[in-house]
């Protein structure tokens, strides 16, 4: 029998909606970037464990407060923070995680003032260069 990994959201005390691991009959509450009232697991990625999804911190409001999401080690990364300053690009969801790392997803371009799906692709770290 193998170990299944499922995922969802949690409602916490509080209206709160966060992102969990459920492996082996013990849920995970997966940790959030500060402020986020609602985290939103999309995918998991079975080699790796990289999760995906999005947070916002206003459930009620429209996409513009949603920021694409990665858990890598359990760890919450804004994926728009790992985009050069000038790219333009605001990543409001991420959708899947492939085996070679590559995020889909879609958000917006301020360079091109639209809505556009991305794929991003891992690039190895040079260190401090």
């Amino acid at each position: 029998m193998g170990i299944s990994i499922l995922f969802g959201t949690s409602e916490g005390l509080v209206d709160q909606h966060h992102a969990f691991l459920y492996d082996n009959g013990k849920m995970q509450l997966l940790p959030t970037l500060s402020g986020a009232r609602l985290t939103w697991p999309e995918a998991i990625n079975k080699k790796s464990g990289v999760i995906v999804g999005a947070r916002t911190i206003n459930p009620e409001e429209t996409y513009n407060d949603w920021r694409a999401m990665v858990w890598i080690g359990g760890q919450p990364v804004d994926l728009t923070s790992l985009l050069p300053p000038n790219s333009g690009w605001t990543l409001y969801f991420a959708y899947a995680v492939n085996d070679a790392g590559q995020i889909t997803g879609y958000g917006y371009n301020s360079n091109q003032g639209t809505i556009h799906a991305f794929l991003l692709t891992p690039v190895e770290s040079k260190g401090n260069q």
